[in-house]
């Protein structure tokens, strides 16, 4: 079993588990590995390439920080109209500014079709956003 994966079985294995999928790391790279789409390092293999699952353009560059961001917003169309600037991306991580997280935590909370459980959370999200403002403005009126 591999202790470190490759950036690009984080990428897989997270994309599955924003997907709702229940699996681990170690079974995601099994699976890429025995599909031939990597190698014993976790890294792309030609077929990889061929079958158009990995680009050429690495994850540092602005062109794939881009093409990453994309492939994240069209798995995921709650953040499809957040305007890229309210992102970060890096090799090991994805993140979303507190702007973007309210945006989608009141799509959340206010869209029944969501179970409560995911409702309650949203709106819990929003309640520490805003008591975490109140402190820091509470912060900045005393200096």
């Amino acid at each position: 079993m591999k202790n470190e994966y490759s950036p690009l079985v984080k990428q897989a294995w997270r994309q599955l588990k924003n997907q709702g999928y229940d699996i681990s790391m170690a079974k995601v790279f099994r699976l890429l590995f025995s599909d031939g789409e990597i190698d014993e390092n976790g890294e792309p293999t030609q077929a990889a390439f061929d079958n158009g699952y990995v680009e050429s353009v690495p994850i540092n560059s602005p062109e794939g920080r881009h093409e990453l961001l994309a492939q994240f917003k069209d798995a995921n169309p709650l953040y499809r109209d957040i305007d890229d600037s309210h992102f970060l991306v890096t090799e090991d991580a994805l993140g979303i500014d507190e702007f973007g997280q309210r945006i989608v935590a009141n799509r959340i909370a206010n869209d029944p079709n969501y179970l409560k459980t995911s409702r309650d959370s949203a709106r819990l999200l929003l309640h520490m956003l805003d008591s975490e403002k109140r402190e820091e403005d509470q912060r900045n009126d005393h200096d």
